[in-house]
C-alpha cells in the first residue's frame, strides 16, 4: 500500500531526526533481536502500546503515526535526548506492521478473552478506588 510506504519512510526520518546514530543503532538491534512485544493498538487515538525488553521490560507508547505527528513515551530513565532506543525499536515494529490488520484483530480478540489481571503481567501497579486528581 502506497500510504504505508510513505508512513514507513516518515517513521525512518523521524528516528534519524530525533535520535543519535548510536541510539538508533541500538534500537535497531533491539528490534531485530525480537525484543519488542505488541500489547495494544487503539484506532481512535492512533496509539500503540508495546513492551520492549532492554535491561528491564519497558512500556512504550507511540502516538500519531497516521497523522504524521509522532510522539513517543517510554518508562525507561533515558534523558540524553528526546527518543530512547526502546522507542526506536517500537517505532520500527510499528513501521513493519502498519498494514497487518490480522495482528491487530488477533490482539484485540486476546484482550477481550483474557481477564484484565492477566493482560499485562509486567504491570505491578495498584488500583486506587475512588481516586480523585487534585490540581492546585
Amino acid at each position: 500500500m502506497a500510504t504505508d510506504r510513505f508512513t514507513e519512510e516518515y517513521i525512518k526520518r523521524h528516528i534519524n531526526f530525533y535520535t543519535s546514530g548510536a541510539v538508533a543503532n541500538r534500537g535497531r538491534q533491539l528490534y531485530k533481536s525480537g525484543k519488542v512485544v505488541f500489547d495494544d493498538y487503539n484506532e481512535k487515538t492512533d496509539s500503540w502500546k508495546l513492551t520492549v525488553q532492554g535491561s528491564q521490560k519497558y512500556q512504550v507508547l507511540v502516538k500519531g503515526v497516521n497523522s504524521k505527528n509522532i510522539q513517543t513515551g517510554c518508562t525507561c530513565p533515558f534523558d540524553w535526548g528526546s527518543t530512547c532506543k526502546h522507542a526506536v525499536a517500537a517505532l520500527l515494529f510499528v513501521s513493519a506492521n502498519l498494514g497487518d490488520q490480522s495482528m491487530l484483530q488477533t490482539q484485540n480478540q486476546l484482550a477481550v478473552s483474557m481477564p484484565a489481571s492477566k493482560r499485562n503481567p509486567g504491570n505491578l501497579g495498584y488500583e486506587i478506588p475512588n481516586y480523585q486528581h487534585i490540581d492546585f
